[in-house]
């Protein structure tokens, strides 16, 4: 396998392939197989991988291992950054503590505002009752 720099034009861009040949028997001739690996930074000159998993990465078996970690993503999904802390009982984990105290908090909000909902609603059905017995005739129901 071979690493190809491909220069377009139109996006001024230098793209780095791993180029792989193989032999067609059917056509009777050699042809090539190519994987983006990524793009050339400009001001550095090094390869910044491409696409949503981070660009091609070569099967174990080659000799162009990368030098980093290489971790597959599914597209769309941001890389986290976790830090290490050592122990479970971590700032992450006060942050958890604290979300599920926020979330019942809220829920005992709800449930409050609910009964001061329900209270206010009754009181006004009790009036527009009152008004209707005392006015039967000026009220459209």
């Amino acid at each position: 396998m071979a690493t190809v720099k491909c220069y377009d034009r139109k996006r001024n861009v230098t793209y780095v392939y791993e180029s792989e040949g193989y032999f067609d028997e059917k056509k009777g001739k050699y042809r090539y197989k190519r994987h983006l690996i990524g793009k050339v930074n400009p001001e550095t000159g090094e390869t910044v991988p491409t696409g949503p998993h981070g660009g091609y990465r070569p099967k174990s078996g080659s000799d162009n291992k990368p030098k980093e970690e290489w971790v597959p993503m599914k597209p769309g999904r941001k890389r986290k950054e976790v830090p290490d802390t050592g122990s479970p009982s971590s700032p992450g984990k006060d942050k958890l503590t604290e979300a599920k105290e926020e979330i019942q908090r809220l829920q005992d909000e709800l449930s409050e505002m609910k009964k001061k909902y329900r209270y206010v609603v009754k009181k006004f059905n009790d009036l527009a009752d009152e008004i209707r017995r005392i006015t039967p005739g000026h009220i459209d129901t």
